[in-house]
């Protein structure tokens, strides 16, 4: 093995972005959930240009129904799944952000044309590549976006933009490739010498997201004129090779690692010198000797003095089509001279000789769900490594069908707190390849942020585009069962990484000097004492003593986690729901904001608390009354909640009679209540009518 590291005075000296460095730019997919992957971005003309695939999950779940029902759990896909192919609009889109004045713009939505069985479908379904480029023929370097277009509309096209606002289509449909090659997308787009490379990634096949049919790599100097040339022999001469995943420019060579779902990877090399087809060279085969389980080179990186291959097992870790993983991902590094080191991965022996990795850190980072290295950048010095991790998807997953290291790792832990506290990607940075420092474990703290789809370094800083197909809602397990419940986690999340950016907060809050108490001796309350309390509460108005599922660590969580858990028991589209002692009227708010379309009352015995209500400005009917005598019609409501709390409510008995009377046919008690055996009268227990269960 040879040793390429650079000495320690000439590694960069700027300092690496942590956690606290990055706050988020755009959160539930630019205002629309069903955004779900940023697949590419690039930086031009001082903007972030991200292009979307919409609704990935919501689809794959169509895809498994109409497979024969196979999904991962057999109570509930993740997402709501359509019945047909366009329910959900699937129109790609284009959006830009401006750093000086942080607004995003959509500047681009794909049109709906006739597709090939004659009716409406999108003309674009995501935008998997962009790149800023000079064709001979530009007055000016130009942003390029190739489509990818469904199996009803499969030959692609390409977007031009000369000024970041118009986009216009530049090629014929299928990019003016040789016919037998026409793409239905692409996925790898580079430029080398004055030439731009691509490789289709997706053919006329339905539901073929990673494969066209076909391995080629496509060459042209000026895209919106000319025709393209295949650049390669197809295959690369090897028939396994399915796809190219990505390339890069390493050595004054540019590179290309492919998919091989049989053999494991492959990478090769040209100075694509002379006319195309080039000569290639190949520097890497089988994977790195790990086989299939190192299918993809998913994502190549170069970085002082070698070029970093992430690899991946197509499906998010787990082929099932030919029962391969799930296994993490690694990561490999190859000198010019075609010699490599495992850097992040499992020990093996090779015909190189014995592979160990240097950094000391398994595959995956030691987390088994990693199933892809799924995106790499260089920025200020620091090479910087984002995962996918599948680890979100334990709830959905029977367990008859974990593995035994999910099995070992999820043993003596909650799942929720699992899932919460370490599902998400992961990113890690190094600058030198074999020290590495975590930067997020989960998703910057969002478990639905699975993968760190891409990164661009700019002058503002590392962008990092989080692909999150768990919107707009998403499946919820309650005491109720389990349910869709909207998520405002879930979209596409894009995440600014900058030095100016350390978030100096304390992790126990803002501190404050206690003198006297202030005492408001009308009323006889202790002011400060209310100001902790509502503190303590997170000054939501919700006082409830919570639903502490798992380990949550604050009051204001399993405050609102009891009223998802309560309300989970309520029907899907109420009509009118009414609730008993409504306090401040927090519950109320929240129960009107799950069902806006309902009639919703709040009734509270406490005159002070209802002048509080009454100062709440919406189209919730608070009344002040004795909640066992209430003026209301009977049969007049179809949900009646109560949560015990602050507020005083009525002997249970004459509050249980009411709510009977208030309750429509087949309407819903749903309350939260303390209740002490200890306190049943002695006569409820020695009645021959004793309740089974208590």
């Amino acid at each position: 093995m040879n040793n390429y590291q650079q000495d320690d005075q000439n590694l960069p000296v700027a300092r690496g972005l942590a956690a606290g460095n990055f706050r988020p730019v755009a959160v539930g997919g630019f205002g629309d959930g069903y955004n779900s992957y940023p697949h590419s971005m690039a930086w031009f003309k001082g903007h972030l240009y991200v292009g979307t695939t919409r609704a990935v999950l919501a689809h794959r779940g169509r895809w498994r129904k109409m497979a024969g029902g196979v999904t991962w759990n057999s109570d509930i896909w993740p997402v709501k799944t359509p019945e047909g192919p366009f329910d959900i609009d699937l129109r790609a889109e284009i959006w830009r952000y401006s750093p000086t004045d942080a607004q995003w713009k959509r500047v681009y939505h794909a049109p709906m044309v006739i597709g090939a069985e004659g009716f409406e479908v999108p003309r674009s379904i995501a935008f998997r590549a962009m790149l800023v480029f000079q064709g001979s023929s530009d007055p000016e370097p130009a942003l390029y976006v190739p489509t990818m277009g469904s199996h009803q509309n499969p030959e692609a096209l390409l977007l031009r933009s000369i000024d970041g606002e118009e986009f216009v289509e530049v090629s014929e449909p299928g990019l003016r490739f040789p016919e037998e090659y026409k793409p239905r997308g692409v996925r790898a787009l580079i430029q080398f010498r004055d030439l731009m490379f691509t490789a289709p990634a997706v053919g006329a096949t339905a539901r073929e997201p990673n494969k066209a049919g076909f391995m080629v790599i496509a060459v042209n100097a000026d895209p919106s004129n000319d025709r393209w040339q295949l650049a390669c022999e197809p295959g690369f001469g090897t028939p396994n090779n399915a796809t190219v995943f990505d390339m890069e420019v390493f050595d004054n060579h540019l590179y290309a690692g492919t998919m091989n779902p049989n053999e494991g990877f492959q990478i090769w090399k040209t100075t694509a010198e002379g006319a195309p087809p080039y000569h290639w060279e190949l520097v890497m085969d089988k994977g790195g000797y790990r086989g299939q389980l190192n299918q993809i080179a998913m994502t190549l990186t170069a970085f002082a003095g070698h070029l970093y291959v992430g690899t991946a097992i197509q499906g998010g870790g787990r082929d099932p089509e030919l029962n391969v993983g799930p296994v993490p991902c690694e990561i490999i590094r190859i000198h010019p001279d075609n010699s490599w080191d495992l850097v992040v991965g499992d020990p093996r022996v090779t015909p190189e000789g014995l592979k160990v990795p240097l950094s000391g850190l398994a595959a995956g980072f030691g987390k088994f769900a990693a199933g892809y290295l799924w995106s790499m950048r260089v920025h200020d010095g620091w090479l910087y490594a984002g995962t996918f991790d599948w680890m979100v998807s334990l709830p959905f997953i029977h367990k008859d069908n974990w593995t035994d290291v999910m099995r070992r790792t999820a043993e003596h832990l909650d799942l929720d707190d699992l899932v919460r506290d370490y599902g998400g990607c992961d990113i890690w940075r190094t600058r030198d390849g074999v020290r590495w420092l975590s930067v997020t474990h989960n998703g910057f703290d969002n478990q639905f942020n699975y993968g760190a789809r891409t990164m661009v370094s700019t002058p503002h800083g590392l962008f990092v585009g989080m692909a999150n197909p768990f919107g707009p809602e998403v499946a919820v397990k309650r005491k109720a069962g389990w349910r869709y419940e909207h998520n405002a986690r879930g979209g596409i999340e894009i995440w600014l990484g900058s030095i100016g950016d350390d978030k100096k907060q304390d992790c126990l809050g803002p501190k404050r000097l206690v003198s006297d108490p202030e005492i408001d001796f009308e009323r006889g309350v202790d002011i400060a004492a209310l100001s902790t309390i509502e503190t303590f509460f997170g000054d939501t108005g919700c006082q409830h003593l919570g639903y502490w599922g798992g380990s949550r660590q604050s009051a204001r969580e399993s405050s609102e986690n009891l009223l998802a858990e309560v309300t989970a028991f309520l029907p899907e589209a109420p009509g009118a729901i009414v609730e008993l002692g409504c306090g401040s009227g927090a519950t109320t708010r929240y129960l009107k904001s799950r069902h806006p379309d309902a009639s919703v009352q709040g009734y509270t015995a406490d005159g002070e608390k209802f002048l509080a209500c009454s100062q709440i400005e919406s189209d919730i009917t608070f009344k002040k009354a004795d909640l066992a005598k209430l003026k209301q019609p009977t049969e007049s409501a179809d949900a009646v909640v109560w949560i015990a709390g602050q507020d005083q409510l009525c002997p249970r008995e004459k509050l249980l009679r009411e709510a009977y009377r208030l309750l429509r046919p087949g309407g819903v008690l749903a309350c939260f209540d303390k209740i002490s055996l200890d306190a049943v009268h002695e006569k409820t227990l020695t009645s021959k009518n004793r309740p089974r269960a208590i």
